[in-house]
């Protein structure tokens, strides 16, 4: 059984712990802790926040040597893991919440790495992975998938406030919201084409094609667009 040692207690770095614990010999420490159960271990996952990496590498120093390291912050090249902490082997991902329930989008990619399906079967045991082969992709995948569920998390706070407002209870909203997106949601993974599906439910003239209207006032493409986009520019300038 390999030896993880997570470096950061946190969100992810929990999630991480209990989903791996079956599979590796887990350790996690967070910032300020002794480094020394680094060594032995056969992978070092960094799950600290990008603005902690400098004093987190301060205390890795002469730690490592042929450790893979795998970092889940956001915005940190691996050009710049590898120049700080003097090491070969870096795995760069982008993981989300949903590792929580098993149902992670882990974005991924590495250099020095020679065995690669290890990497990826790690990850799959919070849900699905990509491999891409260009790190630009990380930054833009941390807006899309990384940050994807707190956008959601939003949408749905507010579209539970409206239902209220219409005059259900919140226990009455809850149930007729989250049961409809449950349904919503259980169809397009079956049938995948979102435009067809919005099509089969807004019939000409109907109560959804005038909720529709109102939507499309909105002009949603170019909001998300520039969500995104908020999302990967503060991505790129954690890198620096």
């Amino acid at each position: 059984m390999k030896k993880l040692v997570i470096i950061g207690g946190g969100v992810m770095g929990s999630i991480f712990a209990k989903a791996l614990a079956s599979s590796c010999e887990v350790i996690v420490c967070d910032k300020g802790d002794d480094k020394s159960v680094c060594h032995g271990a056969e992978i070092i996952l960094l799950a600290v926040k990008p603005q902690s990496f400098a004093e987190v590498a301060e205390e890795l120093k002469g730690q490592l040597n042929e450790q893979i390291v795998i970092s889940i912050m956001a915005g940190v090249t691996i050009n710049k893991i590898k120049s700080v902490l003097g090491i070969k082997k870096v795995v760069r991902a982008m993981p989300n919440l949903g590792a929580r329930v098993k149902k992670s989008m882990t974005v991924w990619i590495s250099e020095g790495v020679k065995d690669k399906n290890e990497i990826d079967n790690l990850f799959k045991q919070l849900g699905q992975t990509l491999q891409v082969k260009n790190e630009e992709m990380i930054n833009k995948a941390t807006a899309v998938s990384g940050s994807g569920p707190g956008f959601f998390y939003y949408l749905v706070t507010e579209w539970l406030k409206a239902v209220v407002e219409l005059g259900f209870t919140e226990e009455e909203a809850r149930l007729m919201f989250f049961t409809t997106l449950d349904g919503a949601n259980s169809i397009l993974q079956q049938e995948k084409n979102s435009e067809e599906l919005v099509k089969q439910v807004a019939s000409k003239g109907g109560t959804t094609e005038a909720g529709l209207v109102v939507m499309k006032k909105f002009d949603l493409e170019n909001m998300f667009k520039k969500v995104l986009e908020s999302a990967e520019k503060r991505a790129d300038e954690l890198a620096k």
